[in-house]
């Protein structure tokens, strides 16, 4: 059973909405600068990419993010509400945990519970509903999606949404200091002196359809969601990606036999993160899959623009591709400059945006634990 894309949701450091983060990552613009939401252990604020008019009145950045984004997605695909059935995978890397945190301290009273992500929003728009919450780190809208789209293939419902949300906190700030992980400037994926990952806030959503649900009610989609794949590198260190590649190159293989696609994709939307060890890995799992002929793909990375928002990113980063697709345009990696020779001869696209017609791309993720997801989209086709 073939799934569509027929709406999309976006909450970025550009502000709300997927036309401003079109108008940033295709407009090669940075939501990145110096954090104002709180005060750090070093009293030198770090650089992210974060939204700066958020209300007041938001108890939760998550949760916030969340239902701005799931209206989006829902007005864009003009379902008949209430729907019969909906499938619903929500993803996220920490959840409410500051909110949670605040409230252990007593600094906040009837505060939501630490995945009270949008809970009151699927009563709205089905009769009957399920609601799947993964956390795997960065790969969670990853796996989401892919479960998502089980879900719709099995004939379990014929709507489907991936809710995808990470609020910027001082635990995950700091976390990531602790780790040396984050850059002094901006990231710098694939760069020769790149020198760490920035994070990022925000959220991403789709809803999927199986195509006969989406025609038959006379929606226009934006494009299939072919196949995925998921992996497990299986190795003993917890933060350090498998230097071979493997995990991550199952995951791709898996993603493209699901989806029947056997030749080169025609971009692919890497992970990276501008991190020396991530980089490095997905190169050499890309390599493992195609060979050679990795140099005639065109690769991308949104993370300098948006941030590495974690639970959202391989959500946000689907969004990035739909609009790839749509304009025949992959996005430049915002701030590479110097292609890192030790990487091999790989058509990074830097400068500028490259022009070209998008019929598949594939999104890929990992994350800490040693996941791996790989999500491809197709245009579809009469």
């Amino acid at each position: 059973m073939r799934v569509v894309v027929t709406g999309m949701g976006a909450v970025t450091g550009f502000g709300y909405g997927v036309q401003a983060l079109s108008d940033g990552v295709f407009g090669r613009k940075s939501s990145v600068r110096k954090n104002t939401l709180f005060a750090e252990s070093n009293g030198e604020p770090s650089p992210v990419a974060f939204l700066e008019n958020v209300p007041p009145e938001v108890v939760s950045r998550a949760d916030h993010f969340i239902r701005t984004a799931v209206k989006e997605a829902v007005d864009q695909a003009n379902l008949p509400l209430p729907l019969p059935a909906l499938e619903v995978c929500v993803a996220s890397l920490h959840g409410n945990v500051d909110v949670w945190c605040q409230a252990r301290v007593g600094g906040r009273k009837g505060s939501p519970d630490l995945w009270e992500l949008g809970a009151d929003l699927w009563p709205q728009l089905a009769e009957r509903f399920n609601v799947t919450t993964i956390s795997t780190a960065c790969t969670a809208s990853g796996l989401a999606t892919g479960r998502c789209l089980d879900y719709l293939r099995s004939g379990v419902a014929s709507v489907g949404i991936v809710a995808a949300t990470e609020g910027m906190t001082p635990f995950l700030l700091e976390g990531f200091k602790s780790l040396r992980s984050l850059a002094v400037g901006n990231c710098r994926p694939f760069d020769a002196n790149r020198d760490g990952l920035v994070l990022g806030e925000g959220a991403g959503v789709l809803v999927l359809e199986t195509l006969e649900h989406a025609e038959a009610r006379g929606a226009v989609p934006l494009a299939e969601l072919a196949g995925y794949g998921f992996s497990s590198d299986g190795t003993a260190n917890f933060t350090s990606p498998d230097p071979a590649g493997r995990g991550a190159s199952r995951a791709l293989t898996e993603a493209m036999r699901d989806a029947g696609l056997s030749g080169l994709p025609d971009s692919i939307n890497t992970h990276g993160t501008g991190t020396k060890l991530n980089d490095r890995m997905e190169c050499v799992a890309l390599r493992r899959v195609f060979g050679d002929d990795v140099g005639n793909v065109p690769i991308t990375s949104c993370k300098p623009a948006i941030g590495h928002t974690f639970g959202a990113a391989g959500a946000l980063e689907l969004v990035c591709s739909v609009l790839s697709m749509q304009r025949n345009e992959v996005p430049a990696i915002l701030t590479l400059e110097e292609p890192d020779p030790q990487l091999g001869k790989l058509d990074f696209v830097y400068g500028r945006s490259r022009l070209q017609r998008q019929d598949t791309i594939i999104s890929m993720n990992s994350a800490f634990g040693g996941t791996n997801s790989a999500v491809v989209l197709r245009r579809l086709s009469p």
